[in-house]
């Protein structure tokens, strides 16, 4: 951990990764205005790298992001590919069949801001749940993109839950928490099919948990037995008092993600930041 930047920077893994196979790796962000994490890809698909950039200083999120793609040399590196996810709160997923890319700024500016501009409006398909993610990026966060990374491809972070329920095989149900520091993404699937896929603002847990026991009603997964996975920006089980841990013991985090790296990832916090290794 370093404190001379404005920034807390953080490694979990521990892998020197050698500068002559930065271009046969792939570099995936995760921007948030508190963080960016950013992890490597190996050609052998395996997580061999993983960073994580905090604003602990309190300044503003531009700045602070404008201090990490300053600070983080190796974001400009050359890399096979590049990912960029964004936490932006404002999405909407479209079913494929009723979306049509002409139409894509009326409908984020109906759905999501009504003055968004059409040139910060992108959309994913997720092709195996027939559907496309809409969502508006932060002109700034662009721009800082556009600045310091040569090519990239921009992403929702909605779509890690949405692919991770797919593999989740055993658990055709299934409940997917993704804690951020004020919001908490749920998604839900029932019998194979998604049936929730929403973000909440919360401002303490008892807060986060209502949200999660108003997702199992709507999505009609308030038996017991439904697994409840859980990703992202939460404490070690049993560390810290009043915590989602202690109203929810039986939450789970999913198996897949000790499996992203060929390194022990244990002794790490890897809930954190494995998600971004999982395979579509």
């Amino acid at each position: 951990m370093t404190l001379d930047a404005p920034f807390t920077r953080i490694q979990h893994l521990s892998a020197q990764v050698a500068p002559s196979l930065l271009p046969t790796c792939k570099l995936v962000l995760y921007v948030q205005p508190h963080q960016v994490l950013y992890v490597l890809i190996s050609p052998d698909e395996k997580l061999i790298a993983c960073y994580e950039c905090k604003n602990s200083q309190g300044i503003s999120s531009d700045m602070f992001l404008r201090f990490v793609f300053e600070r983080e040399t190796l974001l400009r590196k050359p890399f096979l590919s590049c990912q960029v996810y964004t936490s932006e709160p404002l999405f909407s997923l479209i079913p494929e069949a009723h979306y049509r890319q002409e139409e894509a700024h009326s409908l984020a500016r109906l759905l999501l801001d009504g003055a968004v501009f059409p040139e910060d409006v992108f959309s994913v398909r997720v092709p195996p749940l027939h559907i496309r993610v809409l969502f508006a990026v932060s002109p700034p966060l662009l721009h800082l993109l556009n600045h310091y990374v040569s090519s990239y491809t921009i992403h929702h972070i909605c779509e890690v839950s949405l692919h991770l329920g797919r593999h989740l095989a055993n658990s055709p149900s299934s409940l997917i928490l993704h804690l951020q520091k004020d919001h908490i993404m749920i998604t839900a699937f029932r019998e194979g099919k998604l049936s929730l896929c929403n973000v909440y603002p919360f401002r303490s847990i008892p807060d986060a948990l209502y949200f999660v026991q108003v997702g199992r009603r709507v999505s009609g997964l308030e038996h017991p037995d439904i697994p409840v996975f859980v990703l992202g920006d939460i404490g070690e089980r049993g560390k810290q008092q009043n915590d989602l841990w202690e109203y929810l013991p039986d939450m789970q985090i999913p198996q897949q993600f000790l499996e992203v790296s060929s390194e022990d990832m244990t002794h790490t916090a890897y809930w954190r930041y494995a998600f971004l290794a999982v395979d579509e």
